[in-house]
């Protein structure tokens, strides 16, 4: 960004970090101060004022001092259990600042799945599945999204199959309480996060539909929402395949939809 501004910059390396393979060639004919190689902040301070490369930033004198100074501090806070830089993550974290973007982060039923980030908020960004990835009936008894089929299943048989350890590291609480790192949309954030009936249409994935998902001829299936009737509880919304969002008091139909939203650490 600061290359493509016309911006002057300095690489520090803070850490020790391997590059590998890609990586390697990516960052390999870049020049860098190495920070992480002085035990004293304020040396390696008077040595990166006197390199060349900082003459562009001399007017930045007092500020990169204190940024290098907090730099540090932060460094030897922090836990070592960071992600490395590799082949298989490098780009990971950039993938995933994109709004209306579509990336890739666990699997289910062997096959990856794929999310559309619909919303960033600093660290953080809210996805939603692209397909319907599983069919199962609401609940049985009554329309409450808290004590649902869906919601246990969700956070318990869907988070443990579909995440490994490091996956569910980035996952963030999402809904109701602490607990809840995978909820349904809202009757709200339906209408948020899709402009229009179309952009709610979504398809199944081969496996949703093996085991009966509801669609149109065009393939296109019924999905539910987390909202429900407040007042008795007899209604639970829904998308249909057109887009368009409906409610019913058929809560216990085990062929509708289910896509997930998660909300997760992008850095």
């Amino acid at each position: 960004m600061a290359r493509d501004n016309g911006k002057p910059s300095i690489n520090i390396r803070m850490d020790a970090v391997n590059f590998e393979g890609g990586m390697q060639l990516r960052y390999g004919r870049y020049q860098y101060f190495n920070l992480f190689e002085h035990d004293d902040v304020s040396q390696a301070v008077r040595q990166l004022l006197k390199s060349e490369n900082f003459d562009p930033l001399r007017h930045k004198h007092d500020i990169l001092k204190d940024l290098i100074a907090r730099t540090t501090t932060m460094m030897s806070s922090t836990e070592e259990q960071s992600l490395n830089l590799n082949d298989n993550n490098a780009d990971f974290f950039v993938n995933f600042r994109t709004a209306d973007s579509t990336v890739e982060f666990g699997k289910y039923q062997g096959v990856p799945i794929a999310w559309d980030i619909k919303k960033i908020q600093k660290n953080r960004a809210y996805l939603i599945s692209k397909e319907i990835i599983e069919v199962l009936a609401f609940n049985s008894g009554t329309g409450v999204y808290e004590d649902s089929k869906i919601r246990l299943w969700l956070n318990n048989d869907f988070i443990n199959s579909a995440f490994d350890d490091e996956e569910k590291s980035l996952l963030c609480s999402i809904a109701i309480d602490e607990q809840d790192k995978v909820s349904l949309l809202d009757k709200h954030q339906a209408m948020t996060f899709f402009e229009s009936d179309k952009d709610r249409i979504k398809y199944g994935t081969p496996h949703a539909k093996n085991v009966g998902l509801t669609t149109n001829s065009s393939g296109c299936g019924w999905w539910w929402l987390s909202s429900t009737d407040k007042a008795t509880s007899s209604y639970v919304y829904r998308i249909y395949s057109n887009g368009k969002i409906g409610f019913d008091d058929d809560f216990d139909n085990k062929n509708i939809g289910i896509v997930p939203m998660i909300y997760i650490k992008i850095d």
